[in-house]
């Protein structure tokens, strides 16, 4: 049924996280894990202080993560502070509000007996003078940043900026399938995108990703705030997937093209600039079932090039017919759905 297939996608998504690139990275330093493994917690619990429920989930996650290591929870406080003002924005309660800031501070007081002396110590080292920004140009096109989700991408783990966002491929199915999901507000859609697109723009901007990392660049291990975007990204592909009804042609629909969208976003500038259309096989994966349309297009363009030789290579594709229209590259065949596209 639609919940066991909703269960599998949950585990798929949740080890998505769990084996992401920035675990793969950055998985020997032990110091960082405590808070990559309390941030669903945090958040679980800053959802339920949002819905109006208890606030003592959040506010007791959050002080264990401050107080198990404090530079990964600057980043985690920050990332809360982002993602609780798109959650009230949903309600804009006072008493919300009100709680969100005082379990918050209650959580750093909490970690205060170990946080306070931390922060004395920093003050008197060269980490609590901050740093000066050099450069404003951008580290690399934020753009690229989105070919980190691939498969086969190394970790990285000098100081080339470039973030470990691996978290699965099942991302370019997932973020394009909550894109179309018409049952989630097309305000909720945007404000969660758009905390992606602020995400991304600060792993190449320079200003951003001091900002990150407590006013100070990270000596190696760049992009150390991976795992939050990690988690984002996770919690959109999360809702996408939950909203789905698998028994809605519509929803087919919504996949289908979420499908396509998400295999042309995994291809090469260079490759995605040579797809002038896609081919949608309807015979269940049985390319066989297609020769005879290949055996047209072959014969197509056999004429169209004999028309027009007009270099060597183009000749010699003519003396032998066939075989340079035979490998043409598929990419991969789509299961046949019985809905009208």
């Amino acid at each position: 049924g639609q919940e066991d297939w909703l269960g599998w996608i949950e585990i798929i998504l949740a080890l998505g996280y769990a084996l992401s690139g920035f675990m793969m990275a950055y998985n020997w330093n032990i110091m960082w894990l405590d808070g990559v493994i309390l941030l669903p917690v945090i958040l679980l619990g800053l959802e339920r202080l949002v819905q109006g429920e208890k606030p003592f989930l959040y506010c007791l996650a959050l002080a264990a993560s401050i107080w198990s290591n404090f530079y990964i929870s600057i980043m985690i406080c920050i990332f809360v502070v982002l993602f609780f003002v798109f959650l009230w924005a949903g309600n804009r309660s006072a008493k919300v509000m009100r709680n969100f800031v005082v379990f918050s501070l209650l959580a750093g007081g909490i970690a205060a007996a170990l946080l306070i002396p931390e922060i004395c110590a920093l003050v008197a080292t060269d980490f609590g003078k901050g740093e000066a920004v050099e450069s404003m140009e951008q580290y690399f096109p934020v753009l690229d940043v989105l070919f980190r989700h691939c498969m086969g991408i190394v970790p990285q783990h000098m100081e080339n900026h470039w973030p470990n966002i691996y978290c699965g491929v099942s991302v370019f199915l997932f973020v394009p399938l909550y894109v179309f999901q018409d049952k989630i507000p097309m305000r909720r859609r945007f404000g969660m995108l758009a905390l992606v697109g602020f995400m991304l723009l600060s792993f190449s901007t320079p200003v951003l990703n001091l900002f990150w990392h407590g006013l100070n660049f990270p000596d190696q291990l760049p992009a150390r705030q991976s795992f939050l975007y990690c988690m984002l990204v996770i919690l959109i592909c999360h809702e996408g997937a939950m909203r789905m009804n698998f028994n809605d042609p519509e929803q087919k629909r919504s996949v289908f093209h979420a499908y396509l969208l998400g295999t042309v976003m995994l291809l090469t500038e260079d490759e995605r600039a040579r797809v002038k259309g896609l081919i949608i096989n309807k015979f269940r994966g049985d390319k066989t079932l297609l020769e005879p349309g290949i055996d047209m297009l072959e014969q197509q363009l056999m004429q169209l090039l004999t028309r027009r030789s007009i270099q060597k290579s183009t000749q010699q594709a003519i003396q032998q017919p066939g075989e340079g229209a035979r490998n043409i590259p598929v990419l991969g065949t789509v299961p046949y759905m019985a809905v009208r596209l």
